[in-house]
């Protein structure tokens, strides 16, 4: 009886030992990129919560509704993604994140919509693209796989908020707005 308990306990020491090499562990900076992924994605999409209810132009709405709707797919996959490597993602944009989302929450109308056109818009897909980037150096192949895949996307968005941003721009200038 003494061996069983013995063995026993060898198993789930060893076991307990061996638990971490079983999560596929990934390089710190690559799990860095999975944690700032995340919260530029929460960032976005609280921006565009906000927009929905605050915008005064329709095309910053509807912007807002596609960006809701690309994150939450996006999201999903960087959690299965995280998940499979033992990285906790944050829940929620970084401070400075936060304090950008304070400044666009006080504005309303024009000043709220072209704020968020320009910063949610344009500059964070922007920041994005540069982050995708590094993640397309990843030496884990599903990191890798995941910056190439959400590429496209990030691109498309930017290309709608430069298009949204040039609108909302020549509206404010007086001219005729033209459609995003």
């Amino acid at each position: 009886m003494k061996l069983i308990a013995l063995l026993a306990t060898a198993a789930v020491a060893f076991m307990g030992a061996a638990a971490p090499s079983f999560a596929q562990d990934i390089p710190a900076a690559e799990a860095n990129f999975l944690r700032k992924s995340a919260a530029a994605g929460h960032a976005e999409a609280m921006a565009s919560e906000l927009a929905q209810s605050k915008a005064a132009s329709k095309e910053v709405k509807a912007f807002a509704d596609q960006m809701l709707e690309d994150h939450e797919k996006n999201a999903e996959a960087l959690e299965r993604l995280a998940a499979s490597k033992a990285v906790t993602l944050p829940r929620n944009p970084t401070k400075e994140q936060l304090a950008e989302l304070e400044a666009l929450k006080a504005l309303d109308g024009a000043a709220f919509d072209q704020r968020y056109a320009e910063r949610f818009g344009v500059q964070a897909h922007e920041d994005m693209l540069s982050l995708l980037q590094a993640g397309t150096q990843a030496k884990d192949e599903h990191v890798k796989d995941y910056a190439e895949k959400t590429r496209p996307t990030v691109e498309k968005h930017l290309k709608m908020g430069k298009t949204l941003k040039a609108a909302l721009d020549k509206r404010l200038a007086g001219g005729p707005a033209a459609k995003p």
